[in-house]
């Protein structure tokens, strides 16, 4: 139930369609699929986009109520011109951004109408989407979610045109109930509290203060690992040493190309950060999108890297998504094989010399 800036409260049933009660009049306008293009009857959550328009989720897909003609219509992607559709629908919520997120039984989803993409968020690492029940934004533009894990904390940041989020997982051990969380049942209180509500009653959420401070946090490379075995300084591996010193910023790895899936462990140099604290890298020369580190997995993977020179960057990443202004960086160098050296296309080119003279 939501209501509309002229005072009519906004009603969706499951299984009866929309209505619209005029609290002045007592009466009730209704739209179903009968008297308008709505796409079912069942309604599983309303929202609000940015101009006041109604969006309805359904099943899996979106209906929308224009807000000045009250005309329905089904919401359609406007580059691919298809409809807009989901797997599930627990709660819609469009935030201050504009952007459409999904909470349902597949997970967390976020539609940008105007890329025109729609994106699925992976709240937890190496493990199932599982169920997100319901979404709240918070007086920071922050984003909270119940899941069937517990709560999920999003931080939005866009970059060169694409949407990066940063999350922190909650659960029991924080203080959080352990059995379900309810449907859309999650409210931003006036004095910025997140209230969420599940089978044991209900748990008050204080975000981070609004205020932000520069992270001068910086990430150490703290360790190597080469197909999973641990490497230190002065260690033969395959009849030679790969690390004649300890990684560091500014500092240079050097590997051959039977060598290439090898993983990087990181810290940080601020004790004093939460120890939820992650961190932001990407690897130059293979992609320059920063990705994140996943909760409790503080070392970067990379495998089947073809020969060549990289530069490794790296930079703290705060709880509440705040990021250092700091960047570590390793160069890394992956040897080509005897026969892509150097030396074999001198040796090539000598010996087509000698045929060619021949």
């Amino acid at each position: 139930m939501k209501t509309e800036e002229n005072g009519n409260i906004v009603i969706a049933t499951l299984g009866g369609g929309l209505q619209l009660l005029n609290p002045q009049t007592g009466q009730f306008t209704t739209y179903t699929t009968h008297n308008s293009p709505l796409v079912s009857n069942f309604l599983s959550s309303i929202a609000f986009d940015l101009t006041g328009n109604i969006l309805m989720g359904h099943a899996q897909e979106y209906s929308i109520l224009d807000a000045k003609t009250h005309k329905i219509r089904r919401l359609i992607r406007p580059k691919s011109h298809k409809f807009l559709s989901v797997s599930s629908i627990n709660q819609i919520f469009v935030d201050s951004r504009g952007l459409l997120w999904n909470a349902g039984s597949s997970g967390l989803s976020v539609y940008d109408s105007q890329s025109d993409s729609l994106m699925t968020i992976p709240l937890f690492a190496d493990r199932k989407a599982g169920t997100a029940y319901a979404i709240a934004e918070d007086l920071s533009h922050t984003l909270w979610v119940t899941t069937d894990q517990g709560v999920s904390h999003l931080v939005a940041d866009k970059d060169e045109g694409r949407w990066n989020f940063f999350v922190t997982n909650y659960t029991d051990v924080d203080g959080l109930q352990d059995r379900q969380f309810n449907s859309r049942a999650i409210l931003l209180c006036k004095n910025g509290t997140i209230v969420v509500g599940g089978q044991d009653g209900i748990n008050l959420l204080t975000p981070q203060s609004e205020s932000k401070f520069d992270v001068t946090a910086k990430a150490l490379f703290s360790g190597l690992l080469v197909f999973n075995q641990p490497v230190r300084v002065g260690d033969d591996y395959n009849g030679h040493i790969i690390l004649d010193e300890e990684l560091h910023d500014g500092g240079k790895l050097k590997l051959n190309h039977d060598e290439n899936a090898f993983t990087i462990q990181l810290s940080s140099d601020a004790v004093c950060l939460p120890n939820r604290c992650r961190f932001l890298y990407r690897l130059k020369g293979f992609d320059d999108k920063w990705l994140q580190t996943t909760d409790g997995q503080p070392a970067v993977t990379f495998t089947n890297l073809t020969s060549g020179r990289y530069t490794l960057e790296v930079k703290v990443v705060n709880a509440d998504g705040t990021q250092s202004s700091e960047v570590s960086r390793l160069k890394i160098l992956i040897r080509p094989p005897f026969y892509l050296s150097a030396w074999a296309y001198a040796c090539y080119f000598v010996l087509f010399c000698l045929l060619f003279m021949s």
